[in-house]
């Protein structure tokens, strides 16, 4: 199981919008042009929308989803990345676009202003894929095993006993305590 198919359609989409500004780009400096442009731009000023609704759909759907496994979400992640990046670089391109269209044409292009800001909100799931993904990548999986191997790390038992403010000695008394009144309440 990998990335599904309403984040492949979304990264095609991305990829298919990019490839078709190139192409477009090196045809048109008319005004019509410069209608397409703005078409363009508001085409774009749609995808940060989109693009949220598609990271709370696959956020959800790793916690929820049980029959994804670590390869799973690692394939999901980087589709998302994948698919934040294209957006990224079309709302980009087209903001370029926008721009050398309205200097050889000499017309205002609408929506140059809004189109910051959704280039903007883009590179910012972009970023939050790679801060709040519940898996690594592989590469950063690398990193850490290195960081491991090195004596890098914390254990786990010592970062929440940390976190509470206690001894490991204490936290493990209360572990013990908390599975006792479970299993006494019938819950383990």
């Amino acid at each position: 199981m990998g990335e599904g198919i309403l984040l492949q359609i979304h990264r095609r989409q991305a990829e298919s919008l990019r490839d078709t500004v190139e192409a477009w780009q090196a045809e048109h400096a008319s005004a019509l042009a410069a209608r397409d442009a703005e078409e363009l731009i508001r085409f774009c000023l749609d995808l940060p929308g989109e693009a949220e609704a598609l990271w709370e759909k696959q956020y959800r759907r790793c916690f929820f989803d049980r029959s994804l496994d670590v390869p799973a979400l690692q394939a999901m992640r980087a589709a998302l990345e994948t698919t934040f990046a294209e957006y990224v670089k079309a709302a980009e391109l087209v903001r370029e676009l926008g721009q050398a269209t309205g200097r050889q044409t000499g017309r205002e292009i609408g929506g140059l202003a809004e189109l910051e800001m959704a280039v903007a909100a883009l590179r910012e799931l972009r970023q939050r894929v790679f801060d709040r993904w519940p898996v690594c990548s592989p590469e950063e999986m690398v990193e850490v095993r290195a960081e491991i191997a090195r004596g890098e790390f914390v254990d786990v038992e010592d970062a929440f006993a940390e976190m509470r403010g206690i001894s490991k000695e204490e936290l493990r008394a209360r572990l013990e305590e908390l599975k006792r009144k479970r299993k006494a309440l019938g819950m383990e």
